[in-house]
């Protein structure tokens, strides 16, 4: 009996094991690109809309000690000139005290499928000023980026990580 509760519970570790990909700064290696931008539909199908999500996918990692890291990645397929000016300026706020901010990429993608702009045309990181009201210290960035070449009938694809390295609260 002691042998199959020990086979289980090696098993049902395992199988936890590889829920999670393992994500890297390419990626996902179970989510293909190719099989992703090929979902890009047809702009007269959605008239209501000026962009759709073709893919929005999170991968989230939380260790016992506070520690951990979120992975996330969208693809986004622009329908509209409304949405232009939407997917052109990006930011992105993190707190570098203690966390760790990484652009995995962000890329424009014609519709033929073609890489259009492999990175941001401009890239600036600054500090979050305070507010007038009530200014408080803040330890927060915020990393704006610009990126040329969107336009109707393009994809946007972008991924991004945080990774937590200084949990508030410490295991106990």
């Amino acid at each position: 009996m002691l042998g199959r509760i020990a086979t289980l519970v090696l098993l049902a570790s395992a199988t936890l094991q590889a829920q999670a990909p393992k994500i890297t700064q390419q990626g996902d290696p179970t989510v293909q690109s190719d099989t992703i931008y090929k979902l890009a539909v047809d702009a007269s199908d959605h008239p209501e809309e000026d962009a759709v999500y073709l893919l929005d996918d999170g991968v989230v990692r939380l260790d016992a000690d506070g520690r951990g890291t979120q992975t996330f990645r969208q693809v986004v397929q622009i329908l509209k000139e409304g949405a232009v000016e939407n997917y052109t300026e990006w930011s992105f706020g993190y707190a570098p005290g203690h966390e760790k901010f990484t652009l995995n990429w962000i890329r424009v993608i014609g519709p033929d499928g073609k890489v259009i702009s492999s990175g941001p045309s401009h890239e600036q990181d600054s500090d979050v000023p305070a507010t007038m009201g009530d200014p408080v210290y803040s330890d927060r960035k915020v990393k704006r980026l610009s990126l040329s070449g969107v336009a109707p009938g393009t994809l946007v694809d972008y991924s991004y990580t945080r990774e937590e390295l200084k949990p508030f609260l410490p295991e106990e």
